[in-house]
């Protein structure tokens, strides 16, 4: 069985690379492991006409391949750029991964894992350009590796049985091919192919409010009911409001004349009572005429 490791950092010594080294070593009775470094690998860009050859080697030894290993330490709860880079590469022009066994590894110098970075590395290779297929639960992680990693081997006896079993499921799963209910492929089960049709139950959705619910229409009318429908028409109840003020009543029409009725009316005429004022000095009384000789009798 032929295996190409690609290591997912660009830096000169890393625990990527050591840990592939002893993996191409401890393994070489199950496979050939041919281990690819990334450093010095151009930038991706779109601009260029041509595939960089030092990619293109490492796509023909993955197209040749029976399987891929990629590791991937953790940067800002990502892979590295680097290895971003190379995986753009080879999504572009070039498709070596399609529908390719792919086994991820992430490798961390202390205790705080990969997990971000091996999420984010799933994703990108179940993307419909990349399209590789990968072994449900078989991912392998080794903490501190700088306390757990030797040149010759891995003292964590729990990080060495988990690596024994994963390897091993994998290589069975290159050999015999992956089952179909649980490998994980790019064009088959991401919500995002490029067919992009997706792939939702038709359950009856749960709407939390009703501004979430289909608008529903009169049988008879063909009207909106929808309470919120973008015609602004309000759909509330008909119950009879309160009214806090006078002020806040609507209008009442005087059924003889149509004349407002409501004491404060935008025509401005005050419907004040007819009751006889009280005024408090005869100053304030109206004046009186004489019957007789049409004279003020006002004092």
């Amino acid at each position: 069985m032929k295996l190409t490791a690609l290591v997912g950092t660009n830096a000169d010594a890393s625990y990527s690379s050591k840990l592939l080294s002893y993996i191409q070593t401890h393994f070489s009775g199950l496979a050939t492991i041919t281990v690819c470094e990334i450093s010095g690998l151009p930038l991706f860009s779109t601009e260029e006409s041509v595939v960089p050859s030092k990619i293109q080697q490492i796509a023909d030894l993955m197209a040749n391949s029976d399987g891929v290993i990629i590791t991937t330490p953790e940067f800002n709860h990502t892979i590295p750029a680097a290895l971003s880079s190379v995986l753009s590469w080879l999504s572009w022009q070039l498709h070596p991964l399609k529908q390719k066994p792919v086994l991820m590894i992430g490798v961390s110098p202390d205790s705080d894992g990969v997990t971000d970075a091996l999420e984010d590395l799933k994703q990108i290779l179940q993307s419909a350009n990349i399209d590789a297929q990968l072994l449900s639960d078989n991912q392998f992680t080794l903490y501190n590796a700088q306390e757990n990693l030797t040149d010759t081997d891995i003292d964590d006896p729990f990080a060495f049985n988990r690596l024994e079993k994963n390897f091993k499921r994998f290589t069975d799963a290159v050999a015999n091919g992956f089952p179909a209910a649980d490998a994980t492929s790019g064009a088959s089960q991401h919500p995002d192919a490029t067919s992009g049709a997706s792939q939702k139950s038709a359950e009856v959705p749960d709407y939390s409010s009703d501004r979430d619910q289909p608008k529903q229409t009169d049988a008879t009318s063909g009207a909106s009911q929808h309470p919120d429908t973008t015609s602004g028409a309000s759909q509330k109840s008909a119950e009879v409001p309160d009214y806090s003020s006078d002020r806040d009543q609507p209008k009442q029409t005087d059924a003889t004349s149509g004349a407002s009725q409501h004491p404060d009316a935008t025509s401005g005429a005050s419907q004040k009572s007819t009751e006889v004022p009280d005024y408090s000095s005869d100053r304030d009384q109206p004046k009186q005429t004489d019957a007789v000789s049409g004279a003020s009798a006002h004092h």
